[in-house]
């Protein structure tokens, strides 16, 4: 994707953060989850791809040792904004908001780099346990017999388990082939000295 084209992308995934329609975005926990929280990650995932070639592969070799803390750094602020008080709270204080909106950025990012620079197999792992996370959290909220939010009717709070059931099963789905893809390829062997 050009230069352009990314700075386009990116500037949609920022959009719901925006006033008019944050607003908007809020007063339904499906939105909230299902559209502005994504987008922010979205838009952290391609903040890096605005850089120029260099200034990314530095990005990236500069991260390198650091893969397993990018994956931590992803799971904890995506699992962190589906609990329910988490919610409720970035919902009604503005602080709380803004914090979930800069955390959810960063996720995306680190995410982002994350993937280039971490052996598949902790891919595999920090990628599965989102996936088990999204898929937790959605049933939850799906079978849960009260609100668990108090900002979201119980109809809102269904309709965004079965979203975060969705989004967690396309997830594992997309990452399962792109863990077997790369667990093809053959081991990067550094070259022999003479």
């Amino acid at each position: 994707m050009s230069r352009p084209g990314l700075r386009l992308a990116c500037l949609l995934c920022l959009l719901p953060a925006l006033p008019p329609l944050r607003a908007l975005c809020e007063a339904s926990m499906a939105l909230l989850m299902l559209g502005l929280m994504p987008a922010l990650f979205a838009a952290g995932a391609l903040l890096p791809g605005l850089l120029s070639g260099r200034r990314h592969a530095a990005l990236v070799a500069g991260l390198r040792p650091y893969g397993l803390a990018l994956g931590v750094v992803a799971s904890l602020a995506l699992g962190l904004w589906m609990l329910p008080i988490a919610v409720d709270l970035s919902r009604l204080s503005g602080p709380m908001g803004l914090a979930r909106d800069a955390s959810l950025i960063l996720a995306g990012l680190a995410a982002h780099v994350g993937l280039r620079v971490a052996p598949w197999p902790l891919v595999l792992f920090f990628g599965g346990n989102m996936v088990w996370m999204g898929l937790t959290f959605g049933m939850l909220f799906i079978d849960a017999p009260n609100r668990l939010c108090a900002s979201y009717l119980l109809g809102d709070q269904r309709l965004a388990g079965i979203g975060l059931v969705a989004y967690a099963a396309g997830v594992g789905l997309w990452l399962l082939v792109r863990t077997a893809r790369q667990a093809e390829l053959p081991a990067h062997r550094p070259p022999a000295r003479h």
